[in-house]
């Protein structure tokens, strides 16, 4: 049977490889959701490509029906297409 002891040096150890786990994934996080090339605008809808390759709605009301992420550039296009226009007012 093994023993569960950890010493102070290993419980420190693991705490800071934690610790900078965590400062990692932030700052992978952050870099993804920056927004990259040029603002584009589809009837209204200004949108725009974040560095993980997602698109971004920018101007969308508070509750819009359409969403504001997109994996294409057609399928918010086709997206603003099916609803009414004054729905993204």
């Amino acid at each position: 049977m093994g023993s569960n002891y950890v010493s102070p040096a290993e419980q420190a150890y693991r705490e800071e490889r934690q610790a900078r786990a965590i400062d990692l994934d932030a700052h992978i996080k952050e870099k993804n959701n920056k927004l990259v090339g040029e603002l584009k605008t589809y009837k209204g809808v200004n949108y725009q490509l974040r560095q993980d390759g997602i698109y971004l709605c920018l101007n969308l009301p508070q509750g819009s029906p359409l969403g504001e992420l997109f994996t294409s550039e057609r399928m918010l296009k086709k997206c603003v297409d099916d609803f009414n226009p004054e729905v993204l007012q």
